[in-house]
């Protein structure tokens, strides 16, 4: 789906524009659908609105960097802290009161100097604050990495969801659709791929011409994905 979404669209809307009129008669062909090519695109539309919707939802940080960012964030917090508590107390006390002097610029500038009906100026205990809500935010990292740690190896989800979601709605699609009489998926010596079959050529020629980037992050082992997928159903 293009980027440059158009306001007011709902998402099957969106999925409808981006499926070109020849994509579908091509993919009607390949896989010489019984249906007539009208219904043949309205379910390709429906189960194109269930990948979007998968693509939506997809965590956008793996474990692995989440995890990173996480190690980062608590490294850098208990670096201020030890940095905090080494400050001298003629220097903590400088620091307070440029806190608290920050503070109150911003409170005029935000409510302005003579406005009598502006909140008072909310108290600050200047480096102390700041160190307290840092330890909070390293408590909170050791709880995000306690979760990290103990949902280690759980039923490993699949990187592109989507994807396999989208070939899982392809193969009964092909099932129902298709009257090739072949088998869906199979390995192929004489293919550039690795692999032939109506439901391979549908999924592959399906994900380059409607998600490229996502076929591209998945091509090299998409015969494999395809038919680990099939063993699930």
């Amino acid at each position: 789906m293009s980027d440059d979404s158009q306001d007011g669209m709902t998402l099957r809307q969106e999925v409808e524009a981006d499926l070109t009129e020849d994509l579908s008669q091509r993919l009607h062909k390949l896989i010489d659908a019984r249906t007539d090519l009208g219904l043949f695109r309205e379910r390709l539309i429906h189960i194109l609105t269930r990948y979007e919707t998968y693509e939506i939802r997809k965590p956008k940080v793996t474990r692995k960097a989440r995890k990173s960012q996480i190690e980062n964030l608590k490294d850098k917090a208990e670096k201020f802290l030890a940095a905090a508590s080494a400050l001298h107390p003629q220097t903590e006390q400088s620091i307070d009161h440029s806190i608290g002097s920050e503070k109150l610029r911003a409170h005029w500038h935000k409510f302005g100097i003579l406005n009598l009906d502006a909140p008072d100026v909310s108290e600050s205990d200047g480096m102390s604050d700041c160190t307290n809500a840092v330890s909070e935010v390293i408590a909170a990292c050791d709880d995000e990495l306690r979760q990290l740690d103990e949902t280690k190896g759980e039923g490993r989800k699949s990187s592109n969801p989507e994807v396999d979601q989208l070939i899982s709605d392809l193969a009964d699609i092909y099932a129902t659709e298709s009257q090739l009489g072949k088998s869906p998926i199979y390995p192929s010596e004489t293919s550039e791929d690795g692999y032939e079959g109506g439901l391979y050529l549908l999924t592959k020629v399906l994900l380059q011409e409607y998600a490229p980037t996502n076929y591209a992050s998945c091509a090299d082992g998409l015969g494999q994905r395809i038919r680990r997928v099939l063993s699930t159903l």
